[in-house]
């Protein structure tokens, strides 16, 4: 089978380990997070008067996070190392599951891309991610070729505050398309990207959460990527 049927993949978790490179983790782990870079697998980047993930959680081992009030404060969480690569030719799958307290006070990078310490204010030349920009309308955008090609977009999907909810894209190869998906459901299907999509280059997951004035809560239980060989 050349493509993942997304129901399927969560339907059966981490499944045939021979055949996939799966990479799964939840952030309230001991030992994940940093403030310092190379410290441990994710670093924390902040700026402004926000408010250490590491030191707040919720019921269930979730991370939750505060940005400052003024605009501009932000909280980066990325993984240190860029170790994933969406191959043109087999498919690829990323997925996490966040809320947001407020969805006014909200801007937001969610994804995949090249190493980056604010990928909302300063986006990447290379990522695949959704976006908010203070209106709880979510977008999705892919950049590639060092950020020469690009494909933006709605995804038709408003966020809910205080609601969870699973975000995902998925490439399949056969059509050289990506497709993003809220809690399971298929929103945007786009083959027309395939020339924007960053194949073959080294991707980390990368979260950007920003104050547009007011702060906002964040939080974030896990994410996942999975890839054929």
């Amino acid at each position: 089978m050349e493509d993942i049927n997304l129901n399927a993949v969560f339907a059966s978790g981490l499944i045939n380990e021979s055949l996939e490179t799966n990479y799964f983790t939840h952030f309230s782990e001991a030992g994940k997070v940093s403030t310092t870079a190379d410290a441990a697998e994710w670093l924390i980047t902040s700026v402004g008067t926000d408010t250490d993930p590491l030191v707040q959680d919720e019921a269930g081992g979730v991370m939750k996070w505060t940005t400052g009030t003024t605009a501009g404060n932000h909280i980066c969480l990325a993984r240190n190392a860029e170790v994933f690569k969406i191959n043109a030719n087999k498919p690829f799958l990323f997925a996490t599951r966040v809320k947001f307290h407020s969805v006014t006070t909200a801007d937001a990078f969610i994804g995949m891309c090249v190493n980056a310490t604010a990928p909302y204010s300063s986006e990447p030349a290379d990522g695949v991610f959704f976006r908010l920009d203070g209106d709880g309308n979510l977008d999705y955008k892919t950049i590639s070729s060092g950020g020469s090609a690009n494909t933006t977009g709605d995804t038709g999907f408003d966020i809910v505050a205080d609601t969870w909810y699973v975000l995902s894209f998925l490439y399949k190869p056969t059509a050289k398309r990506l497709e993003f998906y809220v809690d399971y459901d298929l929103k945007i299907a786009k083959s027309q990207i395939a020339t924007s999509i960053p194949t073959g280059v080294d991707l980390t997951i990368a979260y950007d959460i920003q104050s547009n004035g007011a702060g906002e809560v964040f939080s974030t239980d896990w994410c996942m990527v999975k890839s054929r060989f």
